[in-house]
């Protein structure tokens, strides 16, 4: 049986802006550097699986600079903002990683998948989606 998580405090979600400054990375909007860089818009990161996984979805604008994300060979990275806890992919030996591996279509919709351990992120936490070398994007955890 898990460990119910502690309280959410008020703490994390007032220091998100700076984690935003800290990193070089704009806070979250619908389009901007992730449309720039990554060629994809509306990312969102949200709490799933009971807590085990953060969920992050994204729409792909711009196929040619998109594909550097569905790309197997580069590792994206989410930094939990108010700990500094980077998430990595789940390892699944047998199923894959937690992303497809596809050529990225436009407006088509698609996701990662990250591990979650002992449900450190909770809805509203702040976020940094690093991917290569492209600029890292802000985003809070639904």
């Amino acid at each position: 049986m898990k460990p119910s998580p502690a309280p959410p405090t008020l703490v994390p979600r007032l220091l998100a802006p700076l984690l935003f400054v800290a990193c070089g990375a704009s806070p979250p909007s619908p389009t901007g550097p992730m449309d720039a860089a990554w060629g994809i818009a509306r990312a969102s990161a949200h709490v799933s699986a009971a807590g085990d996984k953060v969920d992050v979805r994204y729409r792909v604008r711009d196929p040619a600079k998109a594909a550097p994300v569905v790309n197997r060979q580069v590792l994206p990275a989410l930094v939990h903002g108010p700990s500094g806890t980077v998430l990595t992919l789940p390892a699944q030996r047998h199923v894959g990683g937690a992303r497809p591996a596809v050529k990225p279509e436009p407006g088509k919709t698609y996701f990662i998948l990250f591990e979650n351990p002992n449900a450190l992120v909770r809805p509203g936490d702040a976020l940094m989606l690093r991917i290569g070398d492209a600029e890292p994007v802000a985003l809070v955890a639904q």
